[in-house]
């Protein structure tokens, strides 16, 4: 039995018509007119371009032979637009192939014969109409399930662990700075997966999460532990409808492809959450952003210039005051507001730097018994232009050289540029690191020891 529009709502239901036939068009319309707000169309480009304008509309019926553009490659351009518009197909001849391309892919609701008497057109008309407000009503209902669901499982991760939950916000939080600097008004599933991508962490002893959030070397458990937790995540949200966008970000980000192979919102959260562990540990943010440029390319580019000008005037959302030396705690992070002359010329000439070919260059190293040193000459080059990175039984060394050399040589053989170097370091050194720069010569000392974490560090003045 077909629905009444009486049950309907008053407000009359939009139809956009399209038949390329005028005389066809006309009668379709005043048809339909006495029930319904009905738009026309002569063919498919002007319903797409009224789809876009006057859109959305609650039911769209067209012709299936249409010239250029038929009536199930309009409908499958509908569904992009606006996938809540239920579609029905006029057609004059019913082939079993044009009937499955139209449902797989134009997901026509209803075919028609044409030609077809009022009485039939309306009832499907009516019914399309009913069709689309049950689906909208559903969607909101959805909607409303989804995110009560999200916020109850936020909730217990703000009772079950205060430490991964406050680290849960502040990567929500640089995620939402990072999106509105690129001028994206959809946030909500990235900070969701930002949110929800350190839940599996509740599992984890408090011990074993404190190493990995500080990037401390984990034991053979402790990896079996931390390698279970995305699986843990997705095994949770794949119980809430609607999250497979929230899934895949959270699933990208921990994966092994490189960023040109995973979603922009993937690598942005992994961007974000190294970017994060590397705060918490007490990084200044010349030396993350440095690391982060060495460490990725391509696609990242531009997320973590967004995030540089982004997140270091929201700096977490943390708490700023002014406290004594008995005061200070595990964690805090001293306010540094002076910049530097050199500061100030690497900033402005960071973009050209970032350009530059980075160049090889010959070390000297040997293994005291203190320590295993490596000796380079880095020509024109700073302490603040030097970042160093150890890692297990490697060393890494570069310099984005941001300083202008001098210029009107004589000669002229050889170019500023940036330098980048890797050393492979001996076992039994890697207990800790110190660097050096004088007058052009750089030297490093890795101290015998274990190694126990990542240690990013810049050369002092001698």
């Amino acid at each position: 039995m077909t629905t009444s529009i009486l049950d309907l709502p008053m407000n009359r239901p939009k139809i956009l018509v399209v038949d390329d036939d005028a005389s066809m068009l006309e009668g379709l319309r005043r048809q339909l007119a006495t029930e319904f707000d009905v738009t026309c169309a002569s063919d498919a480009r002007d319903a797409l371009s009224i789809a876009v304008c006057d859109g959305p509309f609650e039911v769209a019926i067209s012709d299936m032979r249409m010239p250029e553009i038929n009536g199930v490659e309009l409908f499958e351009e509908f569904a992009k637009l606006h996938p809540a518009v239920v579609r029905i197909l006029l057609t004059g001849f019913a082939d079993v192939e044009t009937a499955i391309a139209a449902v797989n892919r134009g997901e026509v609701f209803r075919f028609l014969s044409k030609p077809c008497d009022v009485a039939t057109l309306r009832d499907a008309a009516r019914d399309g109409v009913v069709r689309h407000r049950l689906m909208r009503t559903e969607d909101d209902q959805l909607g409303q399930m989804r995110r009560g669901r999200v916020e109850a499982l936020l909730g217990v991760l703000s009772l079950s662990n205060p430490a991964v939950h406050a680290r849960a916000v502040a990567i929500k939080n640089l995620a939402s700075e990072v999106l509105a600097t690129l001028g994206e008004a959809d946030r909500w599933d990235v900070e969701v997966a930002a949110m929800l991508s350190q839940f599996g962490a509740v599992t984890l002893p408090e011990a074993t999460f404190d190493k990995l959030q500080r990037g401390f070397v984990l034991d053979a458990g402790e990896k079996e532990l931390a390698a279970k937790l995305p699986q843990i995540v997705d095994d949770l949200l794949s119980e809430i409808p609607g999250l497979d966008c929230v899934r895949e970000i959270i699933a990208e980000h921990v994966s092994e492809l490189p960023e040109a192979r995973i979603s922009r919102n993937g690598c942005l959260l992994r961007l974000v959450v190294e970017f994060e562990a590397m705060v918490s540990d007490g990084q200044p943010f010349e030396v993350i952003f440095a690391v982060l440029r060495l460490r990725h390319d391509g696609p990242a580019a531009m997320i973590i210039s967004a995030l540089e000008s982004g997140c270091i005037v929201a700096d977490l959302h943390r708490d700023v005051a002014e406290v004594s030396v008995e005061q200070l705690r595990p964690g805090m992070a001293a306010m540094t507001p002076h910049e530097s002359d050199h500061d100030k010329v690497a900033n402005a000439t960071d973009a050209t730097a970032r350009s530059m070919q980075m160049q090889w260059f010959p070390v000297n190293a040997h293994a005291a018994p203190k320590a295993f040193v490596v000796v380079a000459a880095l020509p024109a080059v700073v302490p603040e232009d030097v970042m160093i990175e150890l890692g297990p039984s490697i060393l890494r060394i570069w310099a984005r050289l941001r300083s202008s050399g001098p210029r009107g040589y004589v000669l002229h053989e050889w170019e500023y540029g940036g330098y980048e170097r890797e050393i492979d370091v001996p076992q039994g050194f890697g207990g800790s690191l110190k660097a050096s720069l004088t007058n052009g010569q750089l030297v490093v000392r890795v101290m015998r020891g274990a190694f126990t974490r990542q240690v990013s560090a810049q050369p002092h003045p001698a």
